[in-house]
C-alpha cells in the first residue's frame, strides 16, 4: 500500500472512533449502574437527576443513590408527621405513627448503609438497604390491614423503586 492510502485510512478510522455515538460517558456509567434495575427507566432518571452524577465513576454513583434514598425516608417521615392530624381516626393516626417510625428506621439503615458503602462492605449495605425496603413494606401493611388506601402510597412505591435501583447499583460495583 502506498503512503497516501494509508493516511486516509488512518485518517478514517480516527473519524470513526472520535465521532460520538449518541451518549457521553456519563451516560454510559449509569446506564452500567442501572443495567440490572428492576426499573431501569426510574434509576438513570434517579441519578442523572443529581448533578453530582456528572462524570462520576460507578462508586460515586453508588453514594448518590444511598445519599437520596437516605433523603427521600427523611423527606416522607416528615410529610408523615404533616398528616398526623389530632382530628384523625385513632386507628389511621397509629398506622401513620407506625409509618412514621417505621420511616425514621429506615433512614437509619441507609445512614448505616451510606457508612458500610464507604468501607467497601457491600453485603452489609445490600442488608440495610433491603431492611429499609422492608420498613416501608411494614408501613404499607398496617393500611392494608385497616383495608384503607395509604395516604403515602405513591411516596412508598417510589422508597421501594429508589432502593431497588441501590441494590442493582450496588450488586453492579461489588461484582467488579
Amino acid at each position: 500500500m502506498d503512503t497516501k492510502l494509508i493516511s486516509i485510512l488512518i485518517f478514517t478510522i480516527t473519524m470513526v472512533l472520535a465521532t460520538p455515538h449518541g451518549g457521553s460517558a456519563t451516560d454510559d456509567v449509569i446506564a452500567q449502574a442501572c443495567n440490572r434495575a428492576m426499573y431501569k427507566d426510574f434509576c438513570v432518571a434517579l441519578l442523572k437527576s443529581d448533578p453530582e452524577s456528572e462524570n462520576a465513576d460507578l462508586p460515586t454513583l453508588g453514594t448518590i443513590a444511598l445519599k437520596l434514598a437516605r433523603s427521600n425516608a427523611t423527606y416522607i417521615q416528615n410529610d408523615i408527621q404533616k398528616l398526623l392530624n389530632p382530628n384523625s381516626n385513632p386507628s389511621l393516626k397509629l398506622s401513620l405513627h407506625d409509618c412514621a417510625e417505621n420511616y425514621e428506621e429506615a433512614g437509619d439503615h441507609l445512614q448505616e448503609s451510606v457508612s458500610a458503602f464507604g468501607s467497601k462492605r457491600y453485603n452489609d449495605v445490600l442488608t440495610w438497604v433491603s431492611a429499609a425496603m422492608g420498613n416501608a413494606d411494614s408501613c404499607a401493611e398496617g393500611f392494608k390491614d385497616l383495608k384503607r388506601q395509604s395516604p403515602i402510597a405513591a411516596m412508598n412505591e417510589n422508597f421501594n423503586k429508589l432502593c431497588s435501583s441501590v441494590l442493582a447499583i450496588v450488586n453492579v460495583i461489588a461484582e467488579r
